[in-house]
């Protein structure tokens, strides 16, 4: 009975593992919809309008009537339809117009942009204020058309991101439109004005120089135009000040003052100039303040800072002169130091010479 019994278990175990195996062995067939799903007629058109409306919400700084999930997989199901052209033209459009309306309510607040000095009218507060608005935008309008500027836009645009398209659109109304004209010159001349605000001891914002450098580098004329004005100013700019100080300061007084102008040129490249600007208003300074009065400063101040043992003046005339190539003139002028001050001590020594011998002859006369 024990054996019948034990018999019916393994075979009762053997069904099971046939079965386990067979159940393993299928594989999953993946069947097709018996009726395919349709979208409605009016699905593309209604989303590219849910959209574009939340692309006006965020232009009006207000909530999006739909979710931000809803409208992602709203631009996601247009980009797997392959309407990602559509997207892309409609929103071309919105923001172009969006800017074209900024960048006229800039040129509105100038009465006559034709007739007035444009420089005399500080558009920066406006500008920043258009340039901080367009990043917050541009980085809002990626989240919602994220699929789009992946496929899309890096795919088939000469932009390859939505970021890149702001700036062009941007780049655009400010640069290429003649009747903006006046906006990139007003910008880069009220720049120049208030770095040299700055240079003169005066407080400025900072920061709002900082945003306006940001934008002419995306624009792209960070180099070409605003550095090369720069620097064209900062050689006038230091040209004068070097003729006018040479004379009224002393020798270490002018070396002081032509090292901390090199420190504070240092610190507007960490805050807000580019730091490769730095070397070129360096060699502004050094040329204009040293160069061009390295005799004079030679001349007047060498003499009374060796004799005074000024080392630390000394050493700042070494590295600045070294900096303009002007060493072989600064060794002329301390050989020609050292030898007056050797035939003074020569002639000291034999004038106390000769007073001795003079004095022992009539101390010897004297004695007779």
């Amino acid at each position: 009975m024990q054996m019948k019994a034990n018999n019916s278990n393994s075979s009762v175990l053997d069904a099971n593992k046939s079965r386990r195996k067979k159940k393993m062995n299928k594989k999953m067939v993946i069947k097709q919809f018996k009726v395919q799903p349709k979208l409605s007629s009016t699905f593309e058109s209604d989303t590219v309008d849910k959209l574009m409306s939340a692309v006006t919400d965020i232009y009006a700084k207000r909530s999006a009537e739909c979710s931000f999930e809803e409208l992602y997989r709203s631009c996601h199901s247009l980009c797997t339809l392959n309407k990602g052209k559509l997207i892309y033209d409609k929103l071309y459009a919105r923001c172009d117009a969006h800017l074209q309306q900024m960048i006229a309510s800039v040129s509105i607040s100038v009465a006559d942009p034709r007739r007035m000095d444009h420089s005399q009218v500080n558009l920066l507060p406006q500008l920043q204020s258009i340039w901080n608005n367009h990043r917050r935008e541009m980085d809002a309008i990626r989240q919602v058309f994220l699929m789009l500027d992946r496929t899309y836009v890096r795919q088939e645009t000469n932009v390859k991101s939505l970021w890149q398209m702001g700036i062009v659109l941007l780049k655009q109304h400010v640069l290429q439109r003649a009747q903006n004209a006046f906006i990139a010159e007003n910008m880069l001349a009220n720049l120049l004005r208030l770095i040299e605000s700055e240079r003169n001891g005066e407080e400025i914002d900072r920061e709002l120089v900082k945003t306006m450098v940001m934008m002419i580098a995306h624009l792209g004329i960070y180099k070409s135009t605003f550095e090369k004005a720069l620097v064209a100013a900062s050689n006038a700019y230091y040209q004068s000040e070097g003729h006018k100080l040479i004379e009224t300061l002393t020798v270490p007084d002018y070396l002081q003052h032509v090292m901390k102008r090199l420190e504070d040129e240092h610190a507007r490249c960490v805050h807000y100039l580019d730091h490769k600007t730095q070397r070129h208003l360096s060699i502004a300074i050094e040329q204009q303040m040293m160069y061009t009065h390295a005799q004079r400063i030679l001349d007047k101040g060498l003499v009374s800072m060796c004799d005074e043992l000024l080392i630390a003046d000394l050493r700042h005339l070494y590295a600045l002169l070294k900096s303009v190539h002007k060493i072989t003139p600064l060794k002329h002028a301390f050989y020609e130091y050292c030898k007056q001050r050797g035939l003074e001590i020569v002639n000291a020594g034999l004038h106390e010479a000769g007073g001795q011998e003079e004095q022992k002859q009539q101390q010897q006369q004297q004695q007779q």
